[in-house]
């Protein structure tokens, strides 16, 4: 199997997105956004835990550390949340595009002329 260059990759993963936003609007766009959200997520939790942890070791300022908890918390919360709801409005559109590819190809199906093989001989 012959390997595909870079750009003949990029134009055919480009030309892919935009068959997709014809036929389903938003969908790329909200994966793209659940995978930002998702790819982030840890880090803000790794962030909000190092300073958890220069404020134990350094001051001790119990009000300080409370906050960073809640933010953790808070900003987790918010994240679950936020992807929840774009992996639910993703998931209708893809499940309302298919159901539009299934019609479109039903409707196609059922227009093709197919021979009647039982009553082959009625027709002739």
């Amino acid at each position: 199997m012959k390997k595909m260059t870079i750009t003949k990759r990029i134009s055919v993963t480009m030309r892919g997105f935009s068959i997709l936003k014809q036929y389903c609007p938003g969908l790329a766009q909200g994966k793209a956004m659940y995978e930002l959200i998702n790819s982030i997520q840890p880090f803000v939790s790794i962030w909000f835990t190092a300073q958890i942890v220069n404020e134990i070791s350094s001051q001790r300022r119990l009000k300080t550390i409370l906050l960073y908890v809640l933010g953790a918390v808070l900003i987790n919360f918010i994240c679950a949340l936020l992807k929840s709801i774009i992996n639910h409005v993703c998931n209708e559109k893809e499940s309302q595009m298919w159901s539009w590819f299934g019609k479109v190809f039903s409707d196609k199906q059922i227009s093709l002329d197919f021979v009647d093989l039982e009553n082959a001989a009625i027709q002739h």
